[in-house]
């Protein structure tokens, strides 16, 4: 803790995995009052206890974070409100964790779908094809921001007003998949970014949450655009909804994986340790103790993927025969993604 004219420094140390604003939420609202009894000595280093002003929020100063700890500097200013002051270790975390269920969407919703993706491939490719030319042209590409301004003028234009037909936050989304894959490019993370095609066997799009628009409603979900849409319920949903991203998938199924921000609370740690031996008439023996019996499960699974191949082999050669591409054969795409 250090000492200044108007403000003081505090020092607040946690795990690597703790972020500080996430800290500095879990803490807020602890009144100057209970400050001041709990840390008596406070008062004295700021003011030496002669104001009467009551020292306030948390303001993040720009520091260097070690790998080994994550580290914050903040001050506290007079006369605001305190938000957070301790040195802490906090159990609970706010961390994503995506949920995934089958959707049985009806006719109209599956063309809505298919609407929507191939809008998202299009503006995709397109501001792909401007990025690379405008880097071509100036060594510099395009940004996030120009994009969307680019976005918004071809909404009105007359040859591609159909835009506006899908969700919007679709749209906006592939604008910021195209800015991370350039961003990841340029610090040498992947390769350039490559233009999509219709003939992915997965295609998706990705849409916000705005106006509680994205919500559960017994066996329905409600989306954006879309409405309801019935869901096969298969596990509970935790948390704060983030997005969803509806998938189609080359067997003809959809799918939705909605991302969510909830309170994952650590294991307790139990200090102990187990050696593991693995062998032949055993699978596994612990050092406790513990046996786990051989059930052959590879010899039972590589059976049923021979029979599983044969089966592929012989849909392939029958649409062959029809004259039918891979990528449109229902039944081969269907038997591949089992």
């Amino acid at each position: 803790m250090g000492k200044h004219n108007d403000y003081v420094y505090l020092l607040i140390d946690c795990k690597p995995q703790h972020y500080i604003p996430n800290v500095v939420k879990a803490l807020k609202g602890v009144s100057a009052r209970v400050l001041f009894k709990n840390h008596p000595e406070l008062k004295k280093r700021l003011w030496g206890g002669q104001s009467s002003g009551i020292p306030a929020a948390l303001l993040p100063q720009s520091v260097k974070t070690p790998r080994s700890k994550s580290t914050g500097t903040y001050r506290i200013r007079k006369n605001e409100t305190v938000q957070a002051l301790t040195m802490v270790e906090v159990s609970a975390l706010l961390q994503h964790k995506a949920y995934e269920y089958r959707i049985y969407p009806d006719k109209k919703q599956e063309t809505l779908i298919a609407k929507t993706i191939g809008s998202s491939r299009f503006v995709y490719n397109h501001f792909l094809e401007l990025w690379n030319k405008e880097y071509e042209e100036t060594g510099k590409g395009l940004t996030y921001f120009a994009c969307s301004k680019l976005l918004t003028k071809m909404k009105r234009d007359t040859e591609t007003v159909w835009l506006c037909e899908v969700d919007k936050f679709s749209l906006q989304n592939s604008l910021r998949n195209l800015s991370d894959a350039f961003s990841r490019f340029f610090k040498g993370q992947n390769e350039h970014p490559q233009f999509k095609s219709k003939k992915s066997p997965r295609q998706s799009y990705t849409t916000q949450l705005t106006n509680n628009n994205i919500a559960v409603s017994g066996n329905y979900l409600k989306l954006p655009k879309l409405g309801l849409v019935k869901f096969a319920d298969s596990q509970e949903m935790k948390g704060r909804i983030l997005n969803a991203t509806i998938r189609r998938k080359s067997s003809g199924k959809f799918f939705v994986s909605i991302l969510c921000e909830e309170e994952i609370c650590e294991l307790p740690k139990t200090d102990s340790a187990v050696g593991i031996d693995l062998g032949i008439t055993d699978f596994a023996v612990l050092s406790d103790g513990t046996r786990n019996d051989n059930n052959h499960f590879t010899r039972q699974m590589e059976e049923r993927l021979r029979r599983e191949q044969r089966k592929l082999a012989r849909r392939a050669l029958a649409a062959e025969k029809r004259g039918i591409p891979l990528s449109e054969a229902r039944n081969y795409q269907k038997q591949r993604g089992r």
